[in-house]
């Protein structure tokens, strides 16, 4: 042999290993690369959150994604009206099962139809059957904090970015901020309510 150096590169043995030793530390850089970027990706979204910037992929019931701005959020006036009502069932002494009652005899479409007659390709796990107002529905709106102008998000987070399940955080962690958003409800109606 002219060239018995190259002898053991030619052995499909030696090969093998190389290609399998390759791949490993590809693997372990792409892994660096993936994790790098999720988390300038979490930073970013964090910082959004700090500042009242809306990530979410859709604007919860009575708001929608201002035209100008998708970071913003605005009354979406006809849903706006229905959470008004709703506000104002509760406040007269009404249960959330009747509301939810009067709401469907009343053909007012639930949150899930109202975002699918509008063409959002919006999907829920909360999506009741044949998309009726319930009880659920009802409290879902009558607790949600963001009707009073302030802007919450961040309630959970990916375990890992490899993964994608969600863990619920604890209320201390959301990302709150104060006077954002347009008021549907006014706090003292949002309080009394809450404390019936």
């Amino acid at each position: 042999d002219m060239y018995p150096y190259f002898d053991k590169y030619l052995d499909t043995d030696y090969l093998s290993e190389l290609v399998e030793r390759i791949e490993y530390v590809m693997n372990l850089m792409n892994d660096a690369y993936c994790r790098d970027i999720s988390n300038k990706v979490r930073w970013q979204q964090r910082t959004k959150r700090a500042t009242g910037e809306y990530i979410g992929a859709f604007a919860c019931y009575g708001y929608k994604k201002s035209d100008k701005d998708i970071h913003r959020l605005e009354p979406d006036e006809p849903a706006a009206e229905i959470v008004k009502m709703i506000y104002w069932l509760r406040l007269s002494g009404m249960s959330a099962e009747n509301i939810a009652i009067v709401l469907n005899h009343g053909q007012i479409k639930s949150p899930y139809q109202y975002k699918q007659a509008s063409g959002s390709r919006y999907r829920s796990g909360f999506a009741e059957k044949e998309g009726l107002w319930t009880p659920q529905t009802v409290r879902r709106i009558l607790s949600n904090e963001m009707y009073t102008g302030v802007m919450i998000q961040g309630k959970n987070r990916k375990i890992s970015y490899k993964l994608d399940k969600r863990i619920p955080l604890p209320e201390e962690q959301w990302a709150k901020v104060e006077n954002i958003l347009p008021v549907i409800i006014p706090k003292w109606v949002y309080d009394v309510v809450e404390s019936l």
